[in-house]
């Protein structure tokens, strides 16, 4: 089961950190690629924490 989380951070925060306008798309309920850099760049600050997220969880094991 730790390796189930650990894995499935770790896939979410690579997809936020190399494709983050895709998580960002999802505004509600409309599908349009966001245009504001910070959104951006904070969704790809959450990814690093859900990257070493999922090591540290790794890790613990």
């Amino acid at each position: 089961m730790i390796y189930a989380t650990a894995s499935l951070f770790i896939i979410i925060g690579l997809l936020c950190i190399f494709k983050p306008h895709v998580i960002g798309m999802f505004d509600g309920f409309r599908f349009k690629p966001p245009t504001n850099p910070y959104l951006l760049k904070y969704i790809r600050f959450v990814g690093i924490a859900f990257v070493i997220g999922g090591v540290i969880c790794l890790l613990s094991v």
